[in-house]
């Protein structure tokens, strides 16, 4: 009986840690696959953004940028992802809208290492989406992987939490924790 007691304040209090993690990176999108720049400064990250904003007509300021940071790498890797911290939440939101509306209207001319100005011999795709804790990040990868295996159209990030849906008439599922799609698969296999 002691034991499903101390399980079940484990459990509570790893939902708790996660509700503040994700609080800390609500206003927060990750740039993957930014190719990385010799003596790199914080003030280079703020043009390539403020660059990006004007390349797709966004209105990003430097003043609605909390803090940009390149994220630690492999010396031998060329790119890294990048964390952008809005100032709030809709400025965040804005900008994703921005960039997913201009990947779907330029599918040839998707956001690319150009449009932040970075110059490569190659123009390189760049991956914007908002940033997830590291325990959400483990359970999308889980969920996009259970999406595929049973037959779910779509499975999606919304200030982050994790979405699956079986098709456009059915209802958007949330994701909690991995042992929610252990549930839920367990309820697809009867």
């Amino acid at each position: 009986m002691e034991r499903h007691e101390t399980a079940r304040k484990v459990t509570s209090l790893e939902e708790r840690l996660e509700t503040l993690d994700r609080n800390l990176v609500k206003t927060s999108v990750e740039l993957r696959n930014v190719p990385k720049r010799v003596a790199e400064t914080k003030s280079m990250l703020y043009d390539s953004i403020t660059y990006l904003s004007k390349q797709l007509n966004i209105g990003i300021e430097p003043t609605h940028i909390r803090d940009i940071t390149r994220q630690p790498s492999k010396k031998e890797n060329q790119t890294s992802n990048i964390t952008l911290e809005f100032s709030n939440t809709l400025l965040k939101a804005s900008f994703l809208n921005a960039i997913r509306q201009y990947n779907k209207q330029n599918p040839k001319n998707k956001v690319s290492s150009s449009h932040l100005d970075i110059k490569t011999t190659e123009q390189l795709p760049i991956y914007i989406t908002e940033q997830l804790t590291s325990q959400a990040k483990k359970t999308f990868y889980s969920a996009r992987s259970f999406a595929k295996a049973n037959q779910y159209s779509f499975c999606w990030t919304s200030n982050g939490k994790i979405m699956l849906k079986k098709d456009t008439n059915s209802q958007a599922i949330i994701i909690k924790n991995e042992e929610h799609l252990k549930q839920l698969s367990h309820q697809n296999s009867l």
